[in-house]
């Protein structure tokens, strides 16, 4: 089928003069609102690579896996949280290297995270959140620098990095909710360039994660996380920030100045929530209350959902995810919905061009890609955490 496009004028971002804030919209810009190419791209029945074992030596047990990334020779980085390590596993899965233990120490981690962007053969580079701290190790597994990052005087939220090293962050907002009931940050992106620099502001206003305020009583209402909420997904390349808030089908590319240069927009789904997708939902969750042993798993239930229900909004983000790629080109993950059995991944060129989907099933979860493989997170039957390589073969449209 030829890929079909239609045309529609946006406003591009650029960076404001005299008083204006960067980022205001002045100037309009076409975009191509691309549709479905005809390539799926699928993975292999078995991987080319397994690390991970339900028992065996420490070093290939894993406990909370965050992050990965396969380097240019096939092996393999990973953070894992659990253990408060970083290890490193050759192209045949064999173990090289551990570095880390649970302390605030250099070097040592309570919130380790790996920072998949700027990880390559010669530098490792994790961001520990408990400690606040972006750590950097060399090749081999030994400690480099490590430094201290916060912005505006908190923690941050997120961060990614270029593959050149530069980190790009968004902050948190005020931890007090307004009144109950649902609401929505505006977050902040700002990036640095090393360990003494200030963290410069990129974009700031931008409609950030969905959150829902509880009253507790006597005290001031508490917040969290809102079910299928929106959320700024955004990560780096060395010429600017990929960044989506997940209102619509669109990506837009941000550069160093702040400006828009680029969208994306491509045909999908409508996001309205359904009753179906309710109730697939409901039932899940009551799988998990449900317990033979509890005579009150039921009404528990019944009561989590008299207040959960009340707050599902009624359309779904567009994205949850976001992989920059080292030629330029992101790739995009479509929100998952209850019900649905795959997990779709769209994949856009440096040109920004929508050149194939990949047709995932729901047990892998990318943690890295290049042009003809996968490196993903998944789980046994047992439940025990494993990483994955397969190759992606091209399956039908």
């Amino acid at each position: 089928m030829a890929n079909r496009v239609v045309t529609v004028l946006f406003l591009v971002a650029l960076a404001g003069c005299g008083d204006d804030p960067p980022g205001d919209p002045t100037e309009p810009i076409a975009v191509d609102v691309q549709a479905r190419p005809d390539v799926i791209m699928r993975v292999a029945e078995e991987p080319i690579l397994s690390i991970g074992l339900t028992q065996g030596p420490d070093e290939y047990l894993f406990d909370d896996i965050q992050g990965a990334v396969r380097l240019g020779d096939g092996s393999v980085v990973v953070a894992v949280r659990g253990m408060h390590e970083i290890r490193r596993f050759g192209p045949d899965g064999q173990h090289q290297w551990t570095q880390g233990r649970e302390g605030e120490g250099p070097g040592e981690y309570r919130g380790v995270r790996l920072l998949p962007g700027c990880t390559n053969d010669d530098l490792v580079f994790a961001y520990d959140f408990r400690n606040d701290r972006v750590t950097v190790l060399n090749g081999q597994g030994k400690l480099i620098r490590d430094n201290l990052i916060m912005w505006k005087q908190r923690p941050i939220l997120q961060i990614r990095c270029s593959p050149g090293g530069r980190l790009v962050v968004s902050d948190w907002r005020d931890p007090h909710p307004p009144d109950p009931g649902p609401y929505r940050w505006k977050n902040s992106l700002g990036f640095t360039d090393g360990r003494d620099s200030e963290i410069e502001v990129l974009r700031e206003g931008i409609p950030g994660e969905d959150r829902v305020a509880y009253m507790q009583a006597g005290a001031p209402p508490i917040s969290g996380p809102r079910t299928w909420g929106h959320e700024v997904e955004f990560s780096a390349t060395d010429a600017g920030v990929w960044m989506g808030t997940g209102d619509g089908y669109e990506i837009e590319f941000i550069d160093w100045k702040g400006i828009t240069t680029r969208r994306i927009q491509w045909q999908g789904r409508d996001l309205a929530v359904t009753p179906d997708h309710i109730a697939a939902y409901r039932d899940a969750r009551r799988k998990q209350f449900d317990n033979p042993s509890d005579p009150n798993w039921r009404p528990r239930f019944e009561g989590w959902w008299a207040v959960e229900r009340e707050t599902l909004p009624s359309i779904f983000p567009s994205i949850s995810r976001m992989l920059a790629q080292d030629d330029g080109g992101v790739w995009i993950q479509h929100y998952r919905r209850p019900g649905d059995e795959r997990r779709e991944w769209l994949v856009f060129d440096a040109d920004g061009t929508w050149i194939r989907t990949l047709d995932l099933p729901a047990s892998l979860l990318v943690v890295d890609g290049g042009s003809d493989w996968v490196l993903a997170q998944t789980r046994d039957d047992v439940g025990v955490q494993r990483l994955v390589v397969h190759k992606l073969v091209e399956g039908d449209g």
